[in-house]
């Protein structure tokens, strides 16, 4: 599938069908890619104790027995109505291309 990217059109590529899993070519620019982890330091929040826990290399659920370092779980809103006012037309970009990509509207 053709979608709109960073700047002009890009294409789809398929890389496994079982996970389903695309790459999108220059789908955003370096300095998009760049507002975006600014956007996810400032943004996300560190995730509860329990998922910390479950998060951590070889933790056995049903145990609760803690195996490995806790991994840096984090977890924020995207949405760019909840972002302020100087994000939102970068994250409305994203949402855009990704909506024109899935077919799924924003």
């Amino acid at each position: 599938p053709v979608v709109a990217g960073a700047g002009e059109l890009n294409r789809a590529l398929l890389v496994s069908e079982r996970p389903l899993i695309l790459m999108v070519p220059d789908f955003a620019t370096a300095e998009e890619c760049a507002g975006l982890i600014e956007i996810g330091f400032r943004t996300c929040k560190p995730h509860n104790k329990w998922a910390q826990e479950v998060q951590r290399p070889g933790a056995e659920r049903s145990e609760g027995a803690a195996a490995g370092p806790v991994r840096g779980v984090a977890t924020g809103s995207m949405r760019a109505e909840d972002l302020p006012a100087a994000d939102q037309p970068l994250m409305l970009r994203m949402q855009q291309r990704v909506a024109a990509l899935t077919g799924i509207p924003i």
